[in-house]
């Protein structure tokens, strides 16, 4: 690991060539100083990754405290191999950005559902829930046609020829079509779907989806 702009001329740091592994880049001299005088004392903090979903004790690249040295942020690394950053808020609330990613595609599911149902998990994570619950309409459409159904239906109709072909589950339907009315509100009011509507939207999908395409192969 280094220091970015490890020397200084005019008061400007002069940028040294990246290398592999993890740079602190200094804001000052006075940073530059007190870096080299305190030395690197490496911190972990055990987090579930945003990006590949697992517990990880995560290297933190730096810390943010307020002026009675409360902490209020961490930047941390985790330590899987895609090797992503993850912000964690402690004060005044605990938040992570990006947000512990709980859904995962199934074996089996076609292309364009697994990276459809990626793009909607990316969404939930960034707590962009209006935007998961879209993606995941989308996804009981496409499930729908690539079983037989015409494109250009209404969307309940989508709902009805999965209930009536794909997954013949008369006590499912209830479940499925909460996802059309989650989103027909966000599609026709000025309304925000909420952490738990996308969640459930996601999980009732997952569901979905195993049934159809995974669990045939079990």
């Amino acid at each position: 690991m280094s220091f970015g702009g490890a020397s200084f001329f005019g008061g400007h740091p002069q940028q040294q060539q990246p290398r592999e592994g993890i740079h602190f880049h200094v804001m000052n001299p006075a940073e530059q100083q007190a870096a080299m005088q305190q030395g690197i004392n490496p911190l972990y903090r055990n987090f579930d990754c945003g990006y590949c979903g697992r517990s990880t004790n995560g290297r933190v690249l730096c810390t943010l405290t307020d002026a009675e040295g409360v902490e209020k942020a961490v930047w941390c690394h985790c330590s899987c191999e895609q090797q992503l950053p993850t912000v964690i808020l402690s004060n005044p609330e605990a938040q992570q950005f990006p947000e512990h990613c709980e859904f995962s595609p199934g074996d089996g599911w076609p292309d364009d559902l697994t990276k459809l149902f990626d793009e909607a998990a990316k969404s939930f994570t960034a707590s962009a829930y209006t935007s998961t619950t879209m993606v995941c309409r989308k996804m009981l459409m496409v499930c729908a046609c690539n079983e037989g159904a015409d494109e250009g239906l209404q969307f309940v109709n989508y709902v009805d020829y999965i209930i009536a072909n794909v997954l013949p589950l008369p006590k499912a339907r209830d479940s499925i079509d909460a996802i059309r009315k989650i989103g027909n509100e966000a599609n026709h009011d000025v309304a925000f779907v909420s952490r738990d509507d996308a969640r459930r939207a996601m999980s009732i999908v997952t569901y979905l989806l195993n049934s159809v395409y995974s669990l045939p192969d079990a």
